[in-house]
């Protein structure tokens, strides 16, 4: 006879990591988001750096995608289109970010107001219209991020 138990716990190893959010309840992760400029072309870079820091007397480590771990999202202000990530994909490994006390990780995005698009087996590039972009930082695979910064914004402008 076949132990169902041993079966379920088996199985379980092989379902897919899920990107949510992976704190402890009792950890307190802060995360703040300071963008380079307010403004720029198509083309320009904008630097956003998120600091995720661990507000807490005590240790807390996340686990997830070493690519999904912390990102951004940027919302077209005016429609709520969401215009970055566009397509994301998390490796499947699983990787530990500890944070002590008082501690904080730092990560950089590069945002330059163009999107790409395969056109006749060809990859292009378009400019972002002009307008407000709102830009939101946080714990996880975007846009389905978890203790979210207070959003930012950018103005893409035309040269």
């Amino acid at each position: 006879m076949i132990n169902r138990r041993l079966i379920v716990a088996g199985l379980s190893l092989l379902l897919p990591a899920r990107c949510a959010d992976p704190i402890a309840p009792e950890g307190r992760l802060v995360t703040r988001l300071a963008l380079d400029r307010v403004a720029l072309a198509p083309g320009d870079t904008a630097r956003a750096t998120v600091i995720v820091t661990n507000a807490s007397p005590f240790s807390v480590t996340i686990t997830g995608s070493s690519t999904c771990l912390i990102g951004v999202t940027i919302f077209r202000e005016a429609s709520g289109e969401l215009v970055h990530p566009r397509g994301q994909a998390c490796t499947a490994d699983l990787t530990p970010l500890p944070f002590g006390p008082g501690e904080s990780h730092v990560r950089s995005f590069i945002w330059t107001a163009e999107r790409y698009a395969y056109i006749d087996h060809e990859l292009r590039k378009f400019p972002e219209p002009p307008g407000r972009y709102r830009i939101v930082a946080g714990l996880g695979r975007a846009p389905d991020l978890t203790r979210t910064s207070e959003p930012q914004w950018i103005d893409v402008v035309l040269r």
